[in-house]
């Protein structure tokens, strides 16, 4: 998903984490992860645990 193989209003379909997820860039600087409801507890634990080593959080 690197900006210059992604441009801004590009979506795809693929599976991540045993979903469905569609991920999009809405604009230059943002990204969406569109998942179904019953996954997204899941896949957010999933992302939560694969960027804590890289210092990647959630900013509330």
């Amino acid at each position: 998903m690197h900006p210059s193989n992604f441009p801004v209003g590009e979506a795809v379909n693929m599976m991540f984490a045993k979903s469905s997820a569609i991920p999009c860039r809405p604009s230059k600087d943002h990204y969406k992860l569109i998942l179904r409801r019953s996954f997204a507890n899941y896949c957010d634990r999933r992302l939560l645990g694969a960027g804590e080593e890289h210092g990647v959080g959630v900013k509330r």
